[in-house]
């Protein structure tokens, strides 16, 4: 894409990169990326604010320049070769950017490192008293040619440690030397954890001893750990949340046989109650169901035995208003027939609870005009429309029966119902207190565990039955509908909301 990159090792310097990033934006003209990838994304870490801000904004100017800003394929060309020009200039820039930095080293092997790997690559060193010279990329595109070149110069072999994949490696022209992702020195797939860097660098240090001295496993943390029996908890979704008790309901009517694309935000753990199928971006999930019911239906005319299976799709109402109007008009276009089921829990909960269009408020509180999702179904041909709280199980489990019998009927089409309830993290207070009790009678069967999967629902200690963990629980007496034997009923001495 030939857009300069600044790969941050820190938050304090991702902060410090985007001023960095702009500011080269502003003087050459050309987009640019900060990459910080996930432990940079996901790590904590106290900022030291030591700039000072200007509180003057800049003047508001487009200047009209149709060469550049609608340019056909000449100015294109010219474009293509201003902007490797500018390139150049961007990577003599870099090669004196405090960005990048070289610490010095006696042993002939050098490291070079980008990203958060170059404090694990870096901290590594150390413990293995491996005196090796460093070099520190924190710009690997373009890649500062002549300061790469230097420093593989003075070593008789170089290493190098980036994430994801390999970029700077790939712009490095002699190789030789150069031990990295593409000669299979490091592992050409997964995140590059201190395990993985230290036997890299204890192999190129020559001795094996302290490859098991340092990255072996602990024995005794091990030992630790295995004492405590600590089930296994994969991430699930919270208590209360009301997309639980969509899939509950949808895989009670439809059961297994059924196809069920997914797509992507916190309801894609659905996956763990076999009610997501597939998940490959944002708004696939019409797509790929489109494509399930014409490679049925041919299955079908052609005679190679296609059997006529249920659809039901699930988006959320964020990645909906994102990506999936289009991915909906496309299947009625198309004329394809599943259920499209809505989950509007009315925030954007997987990424931090930003609102969403359909929100009459925008990020900092201040009013605005929501966007109806109701009527932007209906916009795009859908004649099927329905909305309904999911917590309403037995409600619920009627009209998405009613949707699957429209979308199949002669004169249906593609059937959407709404799934609408607060989130219960984000909104708490939306809840009604039901709270539940799981009484004696219980045999630890687990089917509740399983098939709801509330992390409130715990099996107990010996394994004979299934304990209410009251800590978690919100009291949203969900969880009634999972047991199909009776034991868990309505707590005798608490009133329902």
């Amino acid at each position: 894409a030939k857009v300069p990159v600044f790969d941050p090792s820190t938050p304090q310097e991702a902060r410090k990169f985007v001023k960095h990033a702009m500011e080269l934006s502003e003087r050459h003209q050309v987009p640019v990326m900060l990459r910080p990838t996930r432990q940079i994304c996901h790590a904590v870490q106290d900022i030291e604010f030591n700039e000072k801000f200007s509180n003057e904004i800049p003047q508001v100017k487009f200047d009209k320049d149709p060469h550049r800003w609608a340019a056909t394929p000449r100015d294109r060309y010219l474009l293509h070769v201003e902007l490797n020009k500018k390139l150049k200039l961007i990577e003599d820039e870099f090669s004196s950017s405090p960005c990048n930095k070289v610490e010095s080293g006696s042993a002939k092997v050098g490291v070079i490192a980008s990203g958060m790997v170059y404090n694990v690559a870096r901290q590594i060193l150390r413990d293995l008293n491996f005196d090796a010279p460093l070099l520190k990329i924190g710009t690997p595109f373009p890649l500062p040619q002549k300061m790469m070149s230097d420093f593989i110069t003075d070593c008789e072999q170089v290493v190098v440690f980036e994430e994801t994949d390999y970029c700077i490696e790939l712009q490095i022209p002699d190789r030789r030397n150069v031990r990295g992702r593409l000669d299979s020195t490091i592992p050409s797939a997964g995140e590059l954890t201190p395990d993985v860097v230290g036997k890299v660098l204890s192999g190129l240090q020559g001795d094996a001893n302290k490859t098991t001295k340092y990255f072996s496993a602990d024995a005794g943390l091990a030992a630790a750990i295995a004492e405590q029996q600590t089930p296994p908890r994969p991430p699930r979704l919270c208590p209360g949340c009301s997309h639980r008790s969509a899939f509950y309901a949808m895989k009670r009517e439809f059961g297994k046989r059924t196809l069920y694309p997914g797509d992507i935000g916190c309801y894609t753990l659905g996956a763990n109650l076999d009610a997501v199928d597939t998940c490959v971006d944002m708004g696939s999930g019409s797509d790929i169901a489109s494509g399930f019911y014409h490679a049925h239906k041919i299955g079908r005319t052609g005679g190679s035995g296609g059997k006529d299976r249920p659809i039901i799709v699930t988006i959320g109402d964020s990645t909906f208003l994102h990506s999936g109007l289009q991915p909906l008009m496309n299947a009625v276009h198309t004329d394809a027939r599943f259920v499209l089921l809505i989950l509007d829990n009315r925030t954007t909960a997987m990424t931090g609870f930003q609102p969403t269009p359909a929100n009459p408020e925008d990020s900092n509180l201040n009013p605005e005009r929501s966007v109806s999702i109701p009527n932007l179904v209906r916009a795009c041909g859908v004649e099927f429309v329905r909305e309904l709280d999911p917590y309403l199980h037995d409600d619920f489990r009627s009209v998405i029966r009613e949707a699957h019998e429209h979308c199949r009927s002669p004169e249906g089409r593609v059937a959407v119902v709404i799934a609408e309830r607060s989130c219960s993290l984000h909104e708490p207070e939306t809840v009604e207190k039901r709270a539940v009790q799981i009484t004696d009678e219980c045999d630890g069967c687990r089917y509740c565990l399983i098939a709801f999967e509330c992390p409130a629902l715990v099996l107990s200690k010996d394994g004979s039955r299934v304990d209410l963990n009251e800590d978690l629980c919100v009291d949203c007496g969900q969880c009634i509908d999972s047991c199909h034997k009776g034991f868990i009923i309505p707590h005798p001495e608490m009133e329902w909301v």
